[in-house]
């Protein structure tokens, strides 16, 4: 509509996003899968775009529960809104596939990581080690 974006327009924004994100949380502390990723959905019904966070939140839950179809569902998602996987994105995605087993697409993920020149963490290595154990 034309008009320019104040500080407090942000502020609001990113406080919404952080409720989101929040609540996003407290879904997967309760294992509540549908509901956090139902609530990532939503966002973009109400005005609000999910952040690198609100994607790792919902995919560490997928990861914990070996629903590696699903994760990669989310990464797509992500992907295709333009927001870019970090390094736990990175991790959480390999150990969703090591708990699977899937050492090549561990293997495709890492040579991503490695274009991308996100720095790998020690959460990645343990999915690494995880895959090849």
């Amino acid at each position: 509509d034309g008009r320019a974006t104040s500080d407090t327009d942000v502020s609001d924004q990113n406080d919404e996003l952080s409720l989101y994100n929040n609540a996003i949380r407290q879904c997967m502390r309760m294992g509540r899968i549908e509901e956090a990723e139902a609530l990532l959905m939503n966002m973009d019904q109400v005005g609000l775009k999910p952040d690198v966070l609100s994607y790792n939140l919902v995919m560490n839950s997928c990861a914990a529960s070996g629903d590696s179809a699903r994760a990669g569902q989310l990464l797509d998602s992500m992907l295709s809104q333009n927001i870019s996987p970090n390094e736990v994105t990175y991790a959480t995605i390999c150990k969703v596939l090591a708990v699977n087993g899937d050492v090549a697409r561990i293997q495709h993920f890492l040579r991503l990581l490695q274009q991308s020149n996100v720095e790998m963490n020690v959460y990645f290595y343990g999915a690494l080690i995880s895959a090849c154990g």
